[in-house]
């Protein structure tokens, strides 16, 4: 799994530095990415299934909840 290049980068979010692309994807998607010394890390799937989910064409799975057994007051 490959992430996206600094060049790949740049041309998504037509910025240079790392930390504004990161800020572009906060601000256009809602998700906050890890960034190194090579920029925001995040693969091609990750992007085109991003994309996806802002056009509503990836169904949103509810949150798995944990199972809890209530017990009775003592």
């Amino acid at each position: 799994m490959m992430r996206l290049s600094r060049q790949e980068l740049a041309e998504i979010t037509g910025l240079i530095r790392k930390h504004a692309q990161a800020a572009w994807f906060a601000r256009y998607f809602g998700v906050s990415l890890p960034v190194d010394r090579h920029g925001p890390i995040i693969t091609q799937q990750v992007y085109q299934d991003l994309i996806k989910a802002k056009c509503g064409l990836l169904q949103k799975r509810p949150a798995a909840r944990p199972k809890v057994r209530l017990k009775a007051a003592a």
